[in-house]
């Protein structure tokens, strides 16, 4: 029973955060983003599967760090979803979710690595 409560407090939290739309729920689309929103959709629509994964800061690290959270698949390919410390992505941990959206490109200085524009978001049992 815990359990249930916790996924539908966990549902309740993300769809006020991302903004419920029918069964799933949805993220910023291509202009208003939440998640990355001063990077350009680049190419045609996808879906990824894969697990949440947070940055977490490393003490002994000086400078700028990464701290937001990417989405591993289960070949290891890893796109970042946010920059964000207190995005709806990171409330996932470790989960594993089905993403749809746009690879896109960052119109500001960003790490390296693939960028992907969330539309939609199911955490996947």
């Amino acid at each position: 029973m815990l359990a249930r409560r916790t996924g539908l407090l966990l549902v309740g939290i993300l769809s006020s955060a991302c903004g419920a739309s029918g069964g799933g729920l949805t993220g910023g689309s291509g202009e208003d983003g939440q998640l990355l929103p001063d990077c350009a959709p680049v190419g045609e629509r996808m879906e990824h599967i894969g697990r949440v994964e947070l940055a977490e800061p490393d003490p002994e690290r000086n400078g700028k760090q990464f701290l937001g959270a990417r989405l591993v698949d289960a070949e290891g390919r890893s796109w970042i979803l946010t920059y964000s410390r207190t995005s709806v992505p990171r409330a996932l941990n470790d989960r594993q979710v089905r993403v749809r959206g746009r690879a896109c490109s960052p119109r500001y200085q960003s790490v390296a690595g693939e960028h992907f524009k969330i539309e939609s978001l199911d955490v996947l049992p």
